[in-house]
């Protein structure tokens, strides 16, 4: 191994303690409400990696986002893991610790020179910006889509400095691919790479571009599938109504100048950031300002060029990689800034302050130990305060309380911090928290009707349904178009034995949401209740067809199914069940009474022992009826 080598070994493990080391209290984290619960706690999806259900992650989106990597890394870790929430947090750190190497060789062979490599990799690991992507486990698809992105990059550059090989070539490419299956916002690297072509001195010809056209072709289509599954018909941000369309470009350079200063001074983060009360009351005066900012930073970077071209290629790496989320055009569903969006885009920032840095401690201190000295201190200090920063961000993270009340501290008139952290203190059983938090987010925003369907539901796990349906009313009144009030007011009529009122909300929702495959399901449990068994097996079946993972449908079927005597049927449904969910224990209930039922008594005790393995006691009734017809076989 030269020393060259030897070095760059050494500082990618150095690289790789410290950033596992400002990240560790991440490792101590549980999940939050902050979509945790849609993505992993809460999703059907990933309990089973059975060939149809992994099919699906490929050709079905979830949450308004195709991601099919990310659901795959999910049923992997919860094949193993279940709910643990230690492993995901500790795949997303061991993901960031790889693209935190993955930076450090990409520098490198940019600009070939390892310290200035080391020290952007460390701005970019240790900065307090990262920790959304890596200790929030719903932002998997951020870190999983980096690592094949820095991997596309990596790879091109061996395919340009190697001669032109095309292993490192399909490297490269099938890397792109993998990053674009995890995350849409990839969508710009073959821009990236005209960028490191131009940076390199070569020359943008016919040959240059026909070989990037593998790279344009699935950018392109990859963004069509975005634009298709991304937010539902006729969905818009709120936030948007007090911007003009003129306004656009303007958002965008009020978001450039807040990555900025966020970047340059990461305090007073938030897991959610509003746009200041002057800027909605008067938004083409308070847009005017980051506008000339930006315009005086492109003439100083335009201006370097004089001197060299690395400023303007570290800009343009960061403009181009924010650029789809910076709302110039109206691409996704978000339009206030978030830390997260800074992943990628950091490394463009990071090689700038890395080449300053560098140039300083060569150029400007050359003759001056001292003033080495002092450099070096001073950029392991700035180094310090970042981990420090990050350490201290990564227990806000902790949980949905704490996370909210951090949001709730920086704006404390935000309805969504007041609701989430409801959701959370009902999550941990603290319902009289959670209904107080409902109630404060109403006073100061009596007209929203959310608080009211999420008060509703704790009044439910209270036993009052009384105050439940009052506050279902309301949030229908509301909100009378919205499919899952009308399905949840059906959950309390349905509780309250008001079987007929239950179907006729069940309806309404399907009505508004012919897709509502839970209120399929819960219609046909009414139906079954009601005694119109032919009703209710239509509708759990058309509650698989639109959710094939839905182990509980397949369950209530299988129900259906042995109280008619059809125990063939029950079986294969209960099996289903149980391979889409194996530790569902009341279909391995139900398969053992129907094993019993049809004689099969051996596979009916297989059954009641995988349930007293997972410590729960099966009914005394019938292990006496099973203990009559077959005595329980002798323990291995």
């Amino acid at each position: 191994m030269t020393a060259n080598r030897k070095t760059i070994v050494i500082l990618m493990g150095v690289l790789c303690i410290v950033t596992f080391t400002a990240f560790f209290p991440a490792l101590k984290n549980g999940f939050t409400n902050c979509d945790d619960d849609k993505m992993v706690t809460n999703n059907p999806r990933i309990t089973s990696l059975a060939r149809d259900n992994v099919t699906s992650f490929f050709t079905e989106p979830h949450e308004y986002l195709y991601h099919p990597l990310v659901l795959l890394s999910y049923a992997v870790e919860y094949h193993f893991f279940k709910l643990r929430p230690l492993p995901y947090h500790a795949t997303n750190i061991l993901i960031h610790l790889c693209n935190t190497v993955l930076v450090f060789l990409l520098i490198y062979l940019l600009c070939r020179t390892i310290p200035v490599a080391f020290i952007a990799a460390l701005l970019f690991a240790l900065h307090p910006l990262r920790v959304e992507s890596v200790a929030w486990i719903t932002e998997r698809k951020d870190v999983l889509s980096a690592c094949f992105y820095f991997g596309s990059l990596v790879g091109y550059l061996a395919y340009r400095g190697g001669g032109g090989r095309k292993l490192f070539y399909g490297l490269s490419f099938a890397s792109y691919l993998l990053s674009l299956l995890s995350k849409p916002m990839a969508v710009t690297l073959p821009f990236v790479l005209v960028l490191f072509d131009l940076f390199q001195g070569r020359k943008i010809d016919r040959k240059s571009l026909f070989e990037k056209a593998p790279f344009f072709i699935i950018a392109f289509v990859f963004a069509g599938i975005a634009l298709l599954v991304h937010y539902p018909a006729g969905g818009k941000d709120t936030q948007l109504e007090p911007f003009a369309a003129y306004h656009r470009p303007f958002i965008g350079t009020y978001g450039i100048v807040f990555y900025l200063t966020k970047t340059i001074a990461p305090v007073n983060l938030s897991s959610l950031y509003e746009f200041p009360a002057y800027l909605l009351a008067a938004p083409g005066i308070h847009l005017i300002p980051a506008f000339l900012i930006v315009l005086v930073l492109t003439a100083l970077i335009v201006y370097s060029r004089k001197y060299t071209n690395k400023a303007v290629f570290g800009a343009l790496f960061f403009l181009i990689t924010i650029l789809p989320v910076l709302q110039i055009l109206p691409i996704g569903g978000k339009s206030t800034p978030a830390d997260r969006f800074t992943y990628i885009p950091a490394i463009g920032l990071c090689y700038i302050s890395a080449e300053f840095l560098y140039w300083l401690y060569r150029e400007k201190f050359r003759a001056s130990r001292a003033g080495r000295s002092l450099l070096t201190a001073a950029a392991a200090a700035v180094c310090i305060v970042l981990a420090t920063l990050t350490w201290q961000r990564c227990q806000v993270w902790k949980s949905s309380v704490s996370l909210w009340n951090n949001v709730l501290k920086q704006y404390p008139d935000n309805i969504v911090g007041y609701i989430n952290r409801a959701d959370g203190h009902r999550d941990t059983g603290d319902l009289d928290s959670s209904i107080a938090d409902y109630s404060e987010a109403i006073k100061r925003h009596p007209s929203y009707y959310l608080p009211y369907n999420n008060r509703a539901g704790v009044y439910m796990a209270k036993g009052d349904l009384k105050s439940a349906l009052a506050d279902y009313n309301t949030a229908i009144g509301l909100a009378p178009n919205a499919p899952f009030l009308y399905y949840n007011r059906g959950n309390v009529y349905a509780s309250a034995r008001d079987i007929d009122q239950a179907i006729a909300d069940y309806s309404r929702a399907i009505e508004l949401n012919p897709r509502y495959a839970e209120a399929y399901h819960n219609r046909g449990s009414a139906y079954s209740n009601q005694g119109e068994i032919h009703r209710s097996i239509a509708d759990y079946t058309r509650a698989i067809a639109l959710s094939p993972g839905y182990a509980q449908a397949y369950f209530n079927r299988g129900n259906v199914f042995a109280g008619r005597g059809e125990t063939d049927r029950a079986l294969a449904d209960y099996d289903r069940a149980l391979t889409l969910y194996p530790g569902y224990l009341p279909a391995n209930l139900g398969r053992a009474r129907v094993y019993a039922q049809k004689g099969e008594y051996l596979k009916a005790w297989e059954d009641i022992g995988r349930i007293e393995q997972r410590g729960y006691t099966v009914e005394p009734a019938f292990i006496e009826e099973l203990e009559k017809s077959s005595p329980r076989p002798p323990q291995n």
